[in-house]
């Protein structure tokens, strides 16, 4: 089982399908074949990409602590439906974790280290701690919120910058701009084929981080009503009760040099 399936499984536990569809993703050899392909991006694009993850890099130095309300969404060939959840947002800089506190449509929390992940379901009383076995998804994903400009565009390439259209129904919104990064290296492509961030264009405000995983799922993280360093922030520990089972898993085996990693067999929810 690949290191991002894993991730993704735990970080997207306890959703379920909404009402709405939306497209799945390109089959694996496509996306492969995108993914080698060099980016051609426009200089216009790419100055306004730059000075995107450059004013947000400024904004966010000396961030603490960031909390937010997510909603987040999950496109996979093994549903004819997105995956959805939703709750509450946290990323603490020092040491670098996020934490998904979700609400719906069940409770769970998922927190993501440089080293492990765990996902704990309060009505289970269970905890599991998957430990990785390299940091490249955690890295990539802590720099694309805490606006590590120099982590970014050391593990990725601009492939582009564009405007993102208004979802018909959708309220009045300030006008965002979405950029488009592609790994520049095998060791980081095994995990993020691509990493997408999306920001508000006139203030360079973060709203939402969406990435395609190694076995070409897309997740979509939107944030909204984003507060940084607010007073008395929510902790980073779990807080478990007494009485919570532990399970411990080792960290998947590395794949050879020049293969691709497995997929899992099952994406359902561990344990469900």
């Amino acid at each position: 089982m690949s290191l991002s399936a894993l991730v993704c499984g735990a970080v997207l536990a306890g959703q379920e399908p909404p009402a709405g569809t939306e497209r799945s993703p390109a089959p694996a050899a496509e996306q492969q074949q995108q993914q080698q392909q060099p980016a051609v991006v426009p200089d216009a694009e790419r100055q306004l990409a730059e000075q995107l993850l450059r004013r947000h890099a400024e904004q966010s130095r000396d961030v603490a602590v960031l909390v937010a309300d997510y909603v987040q969404r999950r496109t996979t060939e093994l549903s004819p439906r997105p995956l959805v959840s939703s709750g509450e947002f946290l990323f603490v800089a020092k040491p670098a974790a996020v934490v998904f506190r979700a609400s719906k449509p069940r409770p769970s929390v998922v927190r993501l280290t440089a080293d492990c992940y765990e996902v704990y379901r309060p009505n289970q009383r269970r905890l599991e701690r998957f430990r990785l076995g390299g940091p490249q998804l955690a890295v990539g994903l802590f720099a694309a919120v805490a606006g590590d400009d120099e982590q970014l565009l050391r593990d990725f390439c601009i492939a582009g910058c564009a405007d993102v259209p208004r979802r018909e129904g959708e309220p009045e919104r300030p006008a965002r701009v979405a950029v488009r990064l592609l790994p520049r290296r095998d060791e980081v492509g095994r995990h993020l084929r691509e990493l997408v961030i999306t920001f508000a264009r006139a203030e360079a405000r973060l709203c939402a981080i969406s990435y395609r995983d190694a076995s070409g799922d897309l997740v979509a993280i939107e944030l909204r009503d984003l507060r940084a360093d607010p007073e008395n922030p929510p902790s980073a520990d779990l807080g478990l009760p007494d009485g919570v089972q532990v399970v411990e898993h080792a960290p998947p085996p590395p794949a050879p040099a020049g293969a691709e990693q497995s997929a899992p067999a099952s994406k359902s929810e561990p344990g469900r």
